[in-house]
């Protein structure tokens, strides 16, 4: 296997070096190429996160990242290719290549009429959301895997003359996710169409809404609906939507009925918004709420959702604005000059789980059905002349109940209800202008709900020295201690984490 490693090597810096070459020549046709590399090594005394048979390892993981991002009239993309190489000195597992990619682009094909979008996930993460790890890029090759999701929608959008001029728009999505280590698939296939009115005081829209699931096992689900809205807006501040329609739906069984719900928008100061939505529906309530408010130094959100997902959602949906909030002004990040660059380090960093103690809050639930989840999410975020502080919490409540039905899948073999909960602390303290000290105390726990003691615990402190060394390269130096309990007993590691980031452009 270290011949097939060192085979690699040349192929990554050639990526890299190709990348970083001709940047300058893209730049000029409009195109925005960069390209970085991590050097990361892990000496760590239970590299294996075993509670019976630790072993010691050092770990290095080189990663190069390409980013590419193109914004003209006609294409907007934004995509990050990240393949991180893992070599084990000691041999403790085989040395291997970790995939990590995420894009997003859409074309005008047509002026003003016809759009195509494409998103694409390729990413490392925990085999179940049970196992107990430092970060959802676990180390350990019997706990994980390789999850991919690929979307194409193509949409078209215009205007017709309805006695006023209303707008219209379609859309079709075709997804598919599935798992390295499972034989399980999920296809999605999303038909949506809105007539809306042109903005006025009291305005209408009526929306149409068709969606298949076909998974490998059988868990299949369909979901059509028609719903018409009155949307009432007294001023620029607050908008008002009732919404009343018909909706039939094969979730656990055939259910069909009316449909009916309200919504909220209201923006009281620029710095302030809130929106709410809820649903009845066939099946059960549905809703969705968030909060964000921000002062000159502190930010604050709140978010709470209630709705039917499957992998394919929970994979594509990923949003790192809190996230961004809480280590921007943290090295290797807080040296990258361009804010657009430093949100897309962040975001590539978060994706691959190079990011110790922040990032994704728990595991996704991995199934190939769809299922309910209900999940709030509280963050704060504040940035003093030289600390930044936050804070984090969520709780997630997955049940497959609600979902398709039929044979259980994935972690929902474990228990037909998965609760999630945790919370992150951060402290940054910036010694410098180019030096900072980050700490952070994070925790979660992974249960069965109450009909099954299935049950994971992870408790993670992170301290970290970072630096710049240079004008495009920045160090770290850290300690990791985490203590996880699982079936089989507690989990115990510490390990020390040195890392080297470099930007070539």
């Amino acid at each position: 296997m270290r011949k097939t490693v060192l085979a690699l090597r040349p192929s990554i810096t050639g990526l890299v070096l190709v990348a970083a070459g001709y940047a300058g020549h893209v730049h000029a046709e409009g195109w925005r190429i960069s390209a970085d590399a991590q050097v990361r090594v892990i000496q760590s005394d239970n590299i294996n996160f075993s509670p019976t048979a630790p072993s010691s390892d050092t770990l290095t993981e080189v990663t190069p990242t390409v980013s590419i991002r193109r914004n003209s009239p006609r294409l907007k993309l934004k995509a990050n290719y990240s393949p991180r190489l893992l070599y084990y000195a000691d041999d403790t597992f085989d040395s291997r290549m970790a995939n990590n990619l995420s894009a997003d682009g859409t074309l005008e094909v047509v002026d003003d009429l016809f759009f195509l979008n494409g998103r694409a996930s390729i990413t490392e993460r925990a085999r179940s959301a049970f196992n107990a790890e430092p970060n959802l890029a676990n180390n350990t090759v019997g706990q994980t895997t390789q999850s991919r999701v690929f979307a194409l929608s193509p949409s078209m959008r215009g205007t017709v003359r309805l006695g006023d001029v209303a707008t219209w728009t379609s859309n079709y999505t075709i997804a598919r996710s599935d798992s390295s280590t499972r034989d399980d698939a999920l296809t999605t296939r999303t038909l949506t169409a809105t007539l809306k009115g042109a903005p006025a005081k009291l305005g209408w829209k009526a929306d149409y809404s068709s969606r298949t699931a076909d998974s490998s096992t059988s868990n299949n689900s369909e979901r059509d609906s028609v719903v018409g809205s009155l949307i009432y807006r007294p001023d620029v501040e607050l908008e008002l939507t009732g919404r009343y329609g018909y909706e039939k739906t094969t979730l656990s069984r055939r259910r069909d009925g009316a449909t009916y719900g309200l919504g909220v928008v209201w923006t009281p100061t620029p710095r302030t918004s809130v929106t709410f939505d809820r649903d009845e529906r066939p099946y059960g309530s549905t809703a969705k709420f968030n909060l964000s408010h921000r002062l000159p130094r502190t930010a604050f959100t709140a978010g709470y959702s209630r709705s039917i997902v499957s992998s394919i959602d929970t994979q594509l949906e990923n949003n790192f604005q809190d996230l961004y909030d809480q280590i921007a002004l943290t090295e290797p990040y807080a040296s990258i000059a361009d804010p657009v660059d430093r949100q897309l380090a962040i975001e590539a960093d978060a994706r691959a789980g190079r990011i110790p103690g922040v990032g994704a809050l728990g595991t996704d639930v991995l199934t190939d059905s769809e299922f309910l989840r209900t999940r709030w999410q509280l963050s704060a975020v504040h940035n003093g002349a030289r600390n930044t502080l936050s804070l984090t919490m969520y709780r997630s409540t997955n049940d497959s109940g609600t979902g398709s039905g039929g044979t259980l899948t994935g972690d929902f073999l474990l228990s037909p209800v998965i609760v999630q909960k945790g919370w992150t602390v951060g402290l940054s303290h910036r010694l410098g202008s180019i030096s900072s000290l980050n700490f952070s105390l994070s925790s979660y726990d992974t249960s069965g709900g109450r009909v099954t003691s299935q049950q994971t615990t992870r408790n993670i402190f992170n301290a970290t020295y970072s630096t710049a060394l240079g004008t495009r390269t920045s160090g770290s130096i850290g300690l990791r201690m985490m203590r996880g309990t699982v079936t089989a007993g507690d989990v115990d590691e510490n390990a020390l984490i040195a890392t080297v980031n470099t930007r070539f452009n």
